[in-house]
């Protein structure tokens, strides 16, 4: 069983749809309380709490995200809630649970990793920015998972 995080977002609908005409077996979470079910759990990037519905799955694809750019600069503080710091406690919860981490980024992200990435990871680099800030602590956390 795999899980979207973000399953609303485009890309998450994008996947969950592809899944679906492919008969791949998959959750996708909501923050949408109407639409919350077994199938889609609640996972909020601000509410540390909701990752307990992680749980089971063998490997777990990011989509949640602040992406809209004028957002990012208007609510930097919040942005950086969800992008950095909610992103980051995430991922150190699925590696807990042994979840196969595959986490959608910009280019300007990890632009400068040049070293192979382990196999707990999985890291798509999208052309399409969505923060214009990349704190040196996000950095700093995935160069920490990168192996030579």
């Amino acid at each position: 069983m795999y899980l979207i995080i973000g399953g609303d977002s485009t890309i998450g609908l994008a996947l969950s749809n592809y899944w679906t005409e492919n008969n791949i077996p998959f959750h996708a979470s909501t923050r949408n309380q109407e639409l919350v079910s077994v199938q889609r759990p609640v996972i909020d990037l601000l509410n540390q709490s909701t990752f307990k519905e992680i749980s089971g799955y063998k490997s777990a694809v990011i989509c949640a995200a602040v992406t809209d750019m004028a957002t990012c600069e208007e609510k930097p503080d919040e942005t950086r809630a969800v992008n950095v710091t909610g992103t980051i406690k995430l991922i150190k919860k699925l590696e807990e649970k042994e979840n196969h981490i595959v986490f959608l980024s910009t280019n300007q992200l990890l632009n400068s990793a040049k070293k192979m990435i382990p196999s707990s990871f999985t890291l798509l680099i999208l052309l399409k920015t969505f923060t214009s800030i990349v704190p040196d602590e996000v950095i700093n956390f995935f160069q920490s998972h990168i192996t030579s």
